[in-house]
């Protein structure tokens, strides 16, 4: 089988290379572009991962027009071509899709309603995607790996003994990169066995950023203590977009179709191994 990514330089990107993935060469947001690329490339599945992640970038309105491009019209590109071109997608979206909730995580059929422009634009392509019978969306939540900066920062500042201001309403299903894709892996490689349309590859616990570095400290023997929970946003945060706070993934349907789960736990210990 033979499986192509777009927006193949950016982390899951490289790590799906590194398992003999190939990289789809083309611009998203050209239609002949990436018809060319499907062409010459002829891939059985397209692991779809092209477009703005930074959130606050998508929220800034000047940079929106290009946003558009890059994350909705040229999603727009992909499926179309590929179901051309007779190849699966697989569309990697996010729980940024929700406005968070006060108890449980969300279900794959839990009603959406995005609060940032990121958010919504992955909203917009999941709804085109249902155009399309090729395309199979996966939902994931916050992603970590050790030197990415919002795990990173925060635990150089313990290390210097300084104070770190955590979070203690914003909720995620964190999951290590190297978990996720490893279970994106195994469903591309399995997409012929019918998989739901929709299926959220996520850390199995949902909580709180707080009680995610706390328990990242304490693996790493530094002063957890120093850590201290924010009930609320600042008035200086410099951010542009809106958060949805009581987010994360419900993870119960990949259990059940045999997926291995995954805690963020799983991941603080994975992250230290490496």
């Amino acid at each position: 089988m033979k499986i192509s990514v777009t927006g193949y330089k950016g982390e899951v990107g490289q790590r799906l290379i590194n398992l003999g993935y190939e990289p789809l060469e083309c611009d998203v947001t050209s239609e002949v572009g990436v018809s060319k690329a499907i062409a010459k490339s002829r891939p059985d599945i397209i692991v779809h991962l092209a477009g703005k992640s930074d959130v606050d970038f998508c929220e800034d309105k000047k940079n929106q027009e290009a946003v558009i491009q890059s994350n909705f019209r040229g999603s727009g590109i992909v499926f179309k071509q590929a179901y051309a071109y007779n190849s699966k997608v697989v569309y990697i979206s996010s729980d940024h899709i929700f406005s968070g909730r006060w108890f449980g995580s969300y279900l794959e059929n839990s009603k959406p309603n995005p609060k940032n422009y990121y958010g919504t634009l992955k909203l917009a392509s999941e709804a085109m995607s249902k155009v399309y019978p090729n395309v199979h969306i996966v939902r994931t939540s916050t992603l970590f790996w050790g030197n990415r900066w919002i795990v990173q920062n925060p635990l150089l500042a313990l290390v210097r003994e300084e104070k770190v201001y955590a979070p203690n309403f914003i909720l995620r299903s964190f999951m290590h990169i190297d978990h996720f894709v490893e279970q994106l892996n195994n469903y591309c490689l399995n997409i012929n066995d019918n998989p739901p349309k929709v299926l959220h590859l996520s850390g199995s616990k949902t909580v709180s950023w707080y009680k995610f570095l706390v328990e990242y400290a304490k693996a790493l023997k530094l002063d957890y203590t120093l850590i201290k929970p924010r009930y609320w946003e600042f008035s200086d945060d410099v951010i542009k977009a809106p958060r949805p706070h009581r987010a994360g993934l419900d993870t119960d349907l990949s259990r059940r179709l045999g997926y291995r789960q995954y805690s963020y736990i799983d991941g603080i210990k994975h992250a230290i191994q490496l």
